[in-house]
């Protein structure tokens, strides 16, 4: 029954609490119509166009063998 009780207080609490922040934080979102004093407004519209970008890769196969001289005699 407690908790009855405490529901039927915390949900208008709650509701009303939103009530009254709601419209303050809409407010900040609010753009006003007039410009203010010595402010700049800057706008534009644009296209950027560039090269690609490459990449340089190179690949080398290599011959493989138990010692030196047999990987260079292989690779010739």
């Amino acid at each position: 029954m407690k908790r009855v009780q405490r529901l039927l207080i915390a949900v208008p609490l709650v509701t009303l609490i939103f009530a009254v922040a709601a419209p303050i934080a809409l407010r900040g979102q609010d753009r006003s119509s007039a410009p203010t004093p010595n402010t700049v407004w800057v706008g534009a519209d644009g296209k950027y166009e560039a090269e690609p970008d490459t990449a340089l890769m190179q690949f080398s196969i290599s011959a493989q063998e138990d010692n030196l001289q047999a990987a260079n005699a292989r690779a010739t």
